[in-house]
């Protein structure tokens, strides 16, 4: 037979009888359990619809999920699509996040349970992908995510140009 009371102590030891004797949880242990602050991850990325390929991959920060150094897309892989998350076991689902793609965007994202961050037709330039995040029921806030990336520009462009501008007027 088994005894179902416990009682909590003005300490916050949760006392609790059991068959054989008598149980006690010191409660305020659970506050530290776990107290840091989780990180956002980069899932994934998609260049004009199609996942990358390995060598960004390989040049990734394990504890992170993030490139180690500022990646470099050719000027016609302009349609990047970002996935993140955040890894919290504690209260899943309850987790908001918005993004800001610096060098294009005006102004941060609403805050939402969006994981996906889709940008069309990037010009040529450097560009920084950020994401913040909080939890509904903790307010705890993630470590942000920040991934420095550029979209170079076609090579010998200006010089293709006026080329032919120079060839147009000699005519």
């Amino acid at each position: 037979q088994s005894s179902k009371s416990a009682v909590m102590d003005p300490l916050r030891h949760l006392w609790i009888g059991a068959n054989d004797g008598i149980i006690m949880l010191n409660t305020n242990k659970f506050d530290t359990i776990g107290n840091h602050r989780s990180n956002i991850i980069f899932k994934s990325l998609e260049i004009n619809n199609e996942p990358i390929d390995s060598t960004l991959k390989s040049g990734l920060d394990l504890w992170r999920a993030v490139p180690v150094e500022k990646f470099k897309l050719r000027y016609f892989e302009n349609d990047p699509t970002f996935g993140f998350d955040i890894l919290n076991y504690r209260n899943p689902g309850k987790d908001r996040f918005r993004y800001l793609l610096e060098g294009y965007d005006h102004g941060w994202s609403p805050w939402s349970e969006r994981t996906r961050a889709v940008y069309t037709n990037l010009s040529p330039g450097n560009y920084t992908f950020n994401v913040e995040s909080y939890n509904l029921q903790t307010l705890e806030k993630g470590v942000p995510l920040k991934i420095d990336f550029k979209i170079q520009h076609l090579i010998n462009h200006k010089t293709v140009s006026g080329t032919y501008l120079t060839f147009s007027f000699c005519i």
